[in-house]
């Protein structure tokens, strides 16, 4: 982990980061590639966060995969992954199979653990152009200086008051994020009344690189292989049942998992202890403020039954890097990625696509929600005549590989 570099007072940067999660730390990270000053603003991991986060791994696209070695290219360190070769979406009467080789790929998507990405990014980011500061923001104000506006930050230490400026804040600060807050963008949040649990697994079988999810009557279960031999767990169960469930017996909680799972990976021990958070739908009116851009969470969220969550947050930073030209930042004495031209036009790429998105995600959570035996008839119909067309399987490994 490099070391963190204080910051002198009214310091000016290009572009301020708040927030140190795994948005946040990609996005400073490809700043300093493109060779801006970057100031990274929040607290660090700690111990409660990581034992919150540590259960946790994402299902990263091809094109995420891209991006992130396109900006740590050079670097000695490798990241922890490990290749999902085929996915089997499984209902109580119908399957989906979907292969890397259908289309000639050598995976479908890479799981990588929480803590693993953190580390990797950390260690990754260790450009004289980045620098730390854990102290938290107090407000948001405007400069005009001889290179033209700028945006500050104000912060409270120490009963003194110093302030950071830059010519773009990018916010990367979650759900609750205080630079949509600061910023006064309005959002809209649709709660599905679920849980997710999540854990990492150890399975009595190897699991062969192989992915599966399970749609039944009460939720989802997916279980996704990890690069040490054990299985990534998100069971997005309905709010109520997941309080139950989290205070029985280990047992009890491991048998559910196993007839879920019908014993695909034989007898399943816990490597983890469960944790849950509720599930969400939410969407900013805009992706983007005077010199603030959005990505990730502080921007969106979506179920996670696709695993497209931090995968969206990535498209986001590739959109906004595209749309601002940071990679011809030296080419221009008077550069400036907080410009308006710039940021609207990434808001606009933005705001067409994610609502495509969530509402398809949303209409899914919705069709496996419905009751009884026509509904499930029909859900059956439809998942078989995919699996039986290797042209629709196709098209939709692609169009899951693509840059949203």
């Amino acid at each position: 982990m490099p070391s963190i570099k204080r910051v002198a007072k009214m310091e000016e940067f290009d572009v301020i980061v708040v927030g140190r999660g795994v948005m946040g730390n990609l996005a400073a990270l490809t700043a300093s590639k493109a060779n801006l000053r970057v100031l990274v603003v929040g607290p660090k991991e700690n111990v409660t966060t990581k034992k919150v986060y540590g259960s946790r791994s994402y299902a990263l696209s091809p094109s995420s995969i891209d991006f992130i070695s396109s900006v740590t290219e050079g670097k000695k360190i490798e990241l922890e992954d490990q290749n999902i070769s085929s996915m089997h979406i499984i209902s109580n009467t119908a399957k989906v199979i979907l292969k890397a080789e259908e289309v000639k790929k050598k995976y479908l998507a890479k799981i990588v653990n929480h803590s693993s990405l953190m580390d990797y990014l950390l260690n990754s980011n260790d450009s004289e152009f980045v620098k730390f500061l854990e102290t938290k923001p107090q407000s948001i104000d405007y400069k005009h200086t001889d290179d033209g506006e700028r945006i500050i930050l104000q912060f409270f230490s120490e009963q003194k008051t110093f302030q950071v400026s830059s010519k773009l804040i990018i916010g990367a600060d979650g759900v609750s994020s205080w630079v949509r807050q600061s910023a006064g963008i309005s959002w809209a949040i649709k709660n599905y009344n679920q849980k997710a649990i999540v854990s990492e697994i150890v399975p009595e079988n190897d699991h062969q690189g192989v992915a599966c999810q399970w749609f039944y009557n009460e939720g989802i279960l997916a279980l996704l292989p990890c690069h040490n031999g054990n299985l990534s767990m998100v069971w997005s169960v309905k709010s109520s049942f997941a309080d139950r469930i989290m205070k029985q017996p280990l047992e009890i909680f491991l048998n559910h998992l196993h007839k879920i799972s019908r014993g695909k990976f034989g007898i399943l021990k816990m490597n983890t202890k469960p944790i849950s958070f509720n599930l969400s739908m939410s969407f900013a009116d805009n992706f983007y403020g005077k010199r603030i851009a959005l990505l990730g969470d502080s921007a969106h969220t979506v179920h996670p039954l696709a695993g497209l969550g931090l995968n969206l947050g990535i498209y986001d930073l590739i959109s906004l890097v595209e749309q601002g030209d940071w990679f011809r930042a030296e080419k221009e004495p008077l550069f400036d990625p907080g410009h308006k031209r710039k940021l609207l036009n990434f808001h606009k790429n933005r705001v067409r696509k994610i609502p495509l998105v969530q509402h398809s995600l949303d209409s899914l959570v919705g069709l496996f929600a419905i009751p009884g035996p026509f509904a499930s008839s029909v859900r059956s119909l439809g998942m078989n005549f995919v699996d039986n067309s290797s042209l629709i399987k196709s098209n939709l490994i692609k169009q899951a590989q693509t840059v949203i």
